[in-house]
């Protein structure tokens, strides 16, 4: 049933975008801690291997950990990419902004373009968007 899906796919978005807030002010004391060159390595990496584990059991269980996981993932490099924009630009207010505000929009259009695109190969075999991105 198409209802009920789009139901627990809205119910699952939700609950990795509160997940998010929850958790990114301790990601960013931890990128404080342990420095931000292992907090922009590290979540590229782990997104790679739930990628692939996504695109190699497509079950609705690891599915649903996988979102969960990516957006935890995904947090924790936003946190430490803006952390290291804002260290290098730290004395330039405008500048800093300025940076700030391409992550922002280049972000966002990845997005756009990337769930327009997964779209389209997921009408074709629901493992293609996961392998893609991967």
């Amino acid at each position: 049933d198409r209802v009920r899906t789009a139901q627990a796919l809205g119910r699952l978005s939700s609950s990795a975008a509160l997940l998010d807030i929850l958790i990114t002010p301790q990601l960013g004391r931890l990128s404080d801690s342990i420095g931000r060159r292992p907090m922009l390595i590290a979540p590229p990496l782990f997104a790679l291997v739930f990628r692939s584990t996504a695109a190699l059991y497509p079950t609705l269980s690891v599915l649903v950990f996988i979102k969960v996981l990516s957006a935890t993932v995904s947090s924790t490099y936003m946190v430490a990419v803006k952390a290291a924009v804002a260290d290098e630009f730290h004395k330039g207010g405008e500048r800093l902004a300025g940076r700030l505000g391409l992550i922002s929009a280049s972000s966002g259009a990845a997005y756009a373009a990337g769930m327009a695109l997964g779209g389209q190969l997921v009408s074709v075999q629901l493992r293609l968007p996961y392998m893609a991105s991967s």
